[in-house]
């Protein structure tokens, strides 16, 4: 929660200082798409053994906990959601590996 916070506060102090007079309504904007991206993101990590059955070694799109795309590169993700009128950028993407693997340093 003091994540979100900090990046209200600091939403906040960027669009005040450019004299926006919708600095709330933009921050809350940018608050629930940052916690929307980090719910998906936690939701691929949960799920990440379920989803190696159907999408071993492909890249997944994700939004609102749900898989809405799928390819063998984040080009052809990438050219799906355009496709689809949904940003990229503002989709959670990840490649489902066989296995987790440790780096070592």
């Amino acid at each position: 929660m003091k994540k979100h916070k900090f990046i209200y506060n600091k939403t906040h102090k960027f669009i005040e200082k450019r004299g926006g007079d919708n600095f709330k309504m933009i921050a809350n904007t940018l608050a629930m798409e940052l916690k929307s991206f980090e719910t998906d993101s936690i939701f691929f990590q949960n799920k990440k053994p379920d989803l190696r059955k159907d999408f071993l070694n492909k890249f997944i799109a994700i939004k609102k906990k749900e898989i809405i795309a799928s390819g063998n590169s984040i080009e052809e993700v990438n050219k799906i959601l355009e496709s689809k009128d949904i940003d990229p950028a503002k989709t959670v993407i990840e490649f489902v590996p066989e296995e987790e693997g440790i780096m070592v340093l």
